[in-house]
């Protein structure tokens, strides 16, 4: 009793003195704890912010592709709208079946695998020619009225029968190759020889192979003008550089590929790439990588 009725004096002398002694030591126990919980709010904020930043971020990037995206579908629409000018107007769903077809049509080009229906625009202007000629029961007459129209023009540098011919991407140089292994370049617009790559009369390194092992059978340009690739029934395959082509009295190929057991008969260049493709009587297609 003495113990308690102590405890309840010692309680009430300090509400009545008015001294805050024994409130402040209870507050003191709560203080650290109050700072612990008051940085974890303040992490808390810091980490939602930058979560919000980030998301920020990527939604920003998200809107930037959208916004190219709409822009190069307005182009497309546009040009098409343009092309169709002075046309009945067109319905919603042909506009979107024009812009799909361009989106695939680039698509396609982009990759290297579009592929252009030119035959029936070369028939129809062969045909347009034709009305041109006088026709005639002798062949000679009608070759000889291809040549005086300048439809047809006739070159000549060869020794043998020309087995082999390709065209520049953009028309202005011609390369033929013959039974005797010879190699010209021409001038289409001059319709005039520039220059011999390879004549018919090798140089005594090579005099070792027979005239049909000279043979030309193929050939290929890049689509940048910058190669051209022969092949033969030498079982080689020849990559020239046609820029230096005519610089200089004898060319020599940048690199020679081997590997087929049998005569070469095909080339291809893989449209807008270096890419290059042979194919030979020993059933084999090989790949070659000039870039």
């Amino acid at each position: 009793m003495a113990i308690m009725m102590s405890g309840r004096k010692g309680v009430t002398g300090a509400s009545s003195g008015g001294s805050k002694r024994t409130r402040a030591k209870l507050d003191l126990g709560y203080g650290d704890d109050d700072d612990e919980l008051d940085d974890e709010d303040e992490d808390s904020e810091d980490e939602g912010e930058s979560s919000e930043e980030e998301s920020e971020e990527e939604e920003t990037v998200d809107a930037k592709r959208l916004r190219l995206a709409k822009d190069y579908l307005g182009k497309i629409e546009a040009q098409d709208s343009s092309d169709s000018d002075g046309s009945s107007a067109a319905t919603d769903s042909d506009t979107d079946d024009k812009v799909g077809k361009r989106i695939l049509k680039e698509r396609l080009k982009s990759t290297g695998l579009l592929q252009t229906c030119i035959a029936e625009s070369v028939s129809r202007g062969i045909q347009e020619m034709k009305a041109t000629i006088e026709a005639s029961d002798s062949a000679e007459e009608l070759a000889k009225s291809w040549i005086d129209k300048k439809y047809v023009t006739y070159h000549r540098g060869h020794d043998l029968t020309p087995t082999c011919v390709a065209l520049s991407r953009e028309g202005h140089h011609a390369f033929s190759g013959s039974k005797d292994g010879s190699l010209i370049m021409w001038d289409v617009e001059e319709g005039r020889k520039m220059t011999t790559i390879l004549s018919s009369k090798r140089a005594d390194n090579q005099s070792q192979y027979a005239r049909n092992e000279r043979e030309l059978l193929a050939l290929a340009a890049s689509d940048d003008g910058r190669y051209l690739a022969t092949a033969g029934r030498d079982k080689c395959v020849r990559v020239f550089d046609i820029r230096t082509l005519g610089n200089t009295d004898t060319a020599s190929p940048v690199t020679i590929f081997e590997g087929h057991k049998k005569a070469v008969t095909a080339l291809a260049f893989r449209s807008r790439t270096m890419d290059l493709y042979s194919g030979s009587e020993d059933r084999c297609i090989r790949r070659y990588d000039l870039g």
